[in-house]
This record gives C-alpha cells, structure tokens and sequence, in this order.
C-alpha cells in the first residue's frame, strides 16, 4: 500500500512515482531533474499549468509518506525565479523500474 519508500528527502538520483491522496501522479526523475503530473481523467478544476509536460525541477523541498509533497519549479514563465507547487497528502512512493537494454 505505501510503495517502496517513505521518503525521497536527501535522495539526489533515481527515478520515482508519487502518488497523492487525490490521484495526481507525479514522476520526480532526480537524474534529469524533471518533474511530471499526471492524471488519469481530465478535471478542468483541479488542472494545473503545465500538467503532462516535464518541467524543470529547481528543488524538492520535501517529499515523504503522509505529508503533502512540496517543489520548487521552473515553468519558464519571464520575470518569474519560481514557482512553489504543494500536492495534496502522499499516500505511495515507487522507484520506477530501470529500462533494460537489449
């Protein structure tokens, strides 16, 4: 039910999947340090800009089981540093499963 990890602060590699308590899916690649919102129906009232695009993941702030998931992030947006991006309450966290080469 909780996933692999309780936690991803102080990690700086890896790929992982996080999961919110109201279905949001985030893919948090500490490698590339992109970060990705997915859902899985569209619902104009809780779309966020940029969702389904990777954006530029300037920081985790904090990311553990039970807490809400904080970032700070680039939407390239002039004149802007940053943006703050809070989910809702993290229920599950994955590694994803490295690619394997043929």
């Amino acid at each position: 039910m909780f996933g692999d990890l309780l936690t991803l602060n102080s990690l700086t590699s890896g790929v992982y999947v996080v999961t919110t308590e109201t279905g949001s899916v985030y893919t948090v690649d500490l490698d590339q340090m992109l970060v990705t919102r997915h859902r899985d129906e569209p619902d104009e009232y809780h779309e966020l800009r940029r969702d389904e695009q990777p954006v530029t993941l300037l920081k985790l702030v904090d990311c553990r089981l039970g807490h809400d998931m904080r970032l700070l992030i680039d939407l390239r947006v002039d004149g802007v540093l940053h943006t703050t991006r809070a989910t809702t309450v993290v229920v599950r966290i994955d590694r994803q499963p490295m690619a394997r080469s043929s």
